[in-house]
């Protein structure tokens, strides 16, 4: 569901600058393979998983400092979190096309204008 999400979140970011016209195809296309590239990354032994580690022990520690903090205890430092990754999960990336068919049923039409209502 990651494209979804990604897909969702720039068209909040469209509409919040006044830009949205409607789901568009080409965003969901672009979404699917950012997720399929990042997902095949972090399955696959290398530099990325290294790089998802930290970035998620970054992101995960405003929280984790906060629990300490709330309950009496000194924030502990930045570290990054345990990945293992598993190729067997790349059997996963076919489910890609549920989450094809579902957007482009969402967006398979013309662009509606900002506030057309859909019958």
């Amino acid at each position: 569901m990651a494209p979804l999400a990604l897909q969702a979140a720039w068209e909040v970011v469209a509409w919040a600058v006044g830009r949205w016209s409607g789901p568009d195809r080409r965003v969901l296309i672009v979404a699917i393979g950012v997720a399929a590239i990042g997902f095949a990354a972090i399955q696959v032994p290398g530099p990325a998983v290294e790089v998802y580690r930290v970035a998620l022990g970054v992101l995960q520690w405003p929280f984790a400092a906060a629990a300490a903090l709330l309950t009496g205890e000194a924030p502990q430092p930045i570290s990054p979190v345990i990945a293992t990754p598993d190729v067997s999960n790349l059997l996963a990336l076919p489910a890609l096309g549920v989450v094809w068919w579902v957007g482009s049923r969402r967006s398979g039409g013309p662009p509606r204008e900002v506030g057309a209502v859909q019958r």
